[in-house]
């Protein structure tokens, strides 16, 4: 499943807004089309995601200073942009206790996780 699937309808009427794509475009040139991520490991790889540091709920999406906040973007390439939301999905299974392979539910039922944890 694709991260953009995952959003709820308002997160994807405001990527879609010509003030995102304005500030998303104006952005990227700023970070001169390069991953920040990479760039700062000394690694010159283009950039394709401007993320969004602290991630954007139904609630943070009305916020503009952090929405359109330049301290709040990041511009980087598809391969760093997964690894932050797998490290944000890591943090969320060890927070809700569900960091292993399986768990034993409310109903004493064991409960086998396939999402791919090593």
């Amino acid at each position: 499943m694709s991260y953009y699937s995952e959003n709820r309808p308002e997160q994807v009427e405001f990527y879609k807004s010509k003030k995102w794509q304005r500030v998303r475009n104006a952005y990227f040139k700023k970070a001169r089309g390069l991953c920040e991520r990479c760039l700062a490991k000394g690694l010159i790889v283009p950039g394709e995601i401007v993320h969004h540091k602290i991630e954007m709920d139904s609630v943070k999406i009305r916020n503009d200073f952090l929405a359109f906040n330049y301290s709040n973007l990041q511009l980087v390439c598809r391969k760093c942009h997964e690894e932050i939301h797998e490290g944000a999905r890591k943090k969320e299974r060890i927070l809700s206790g569900k960091s292993q392979r399986y768990h034993i539910d409310e109903n004493g039922v064991c409960v086998v996780h396939d999402d791919g944890l090593e």
